[in-house]
């Protein structure tokens, strides 16, 4: 199945809306690109997106979509889940969306002999929404 844009991610959405509160997991992270905090833990590799929960379940997955957001946030995402590691509430997640984003964008300096080697760190916010197949 092919995603693309917005309106795509809404369908995928309202295809797969989930009426057990239980079985929908939405949490509201402050993160950065190195690092981040909350209840959950991400981590950014290249191409690859991973969650883990405190109870010690993980889920990886890849891109499917990208769509631009407002003007200075991070693009909102879908991301593919992998099959979950460990026990617990990761266990089932099927997809990863991104919205709501506020924040994310890059700082519009130029690269310069001076700043190699510096990192940046760029924070955002964003509702991460985990879903499961019903």
């Amino acid at each position: 199945m092919q995603f693309s844009g917005i309106a795509a991610i809404r369908q995928f959405a309202h295809e797969n809306e989930i009426r057990d509160s239980q079985r929908r997991l939405e949490v509201m992270l402050q993160m950065t690109h190195a690092a981040s905090c909350g209840v959950l833990r991400r981590a950014i590799w290249a191409d690859c997106h991973a969650w883990e929960h405190p109870d010690g379940s993980k889920v990886s997955g890849a891109q499917v979509a990208v769509v631009p957001a407002g003007a200075g946030a991070i693009a909102l995402q879908l991301v593919k889940a992998n099959p979950a590691s460990g026990e617990g509430v990761m266990q089932g997640v099927s997809y990863i969306q991104r919205v709501a984003t506020q924040g994310g964008v890059p700082p519009n300096t130029p690269c310069t002999s001076t700043l190699q080697g510096q990192r940046q760190v760029v924070r955002y916010l964003a509702d991460y929404i985990f879903w499961r197949a019903g």
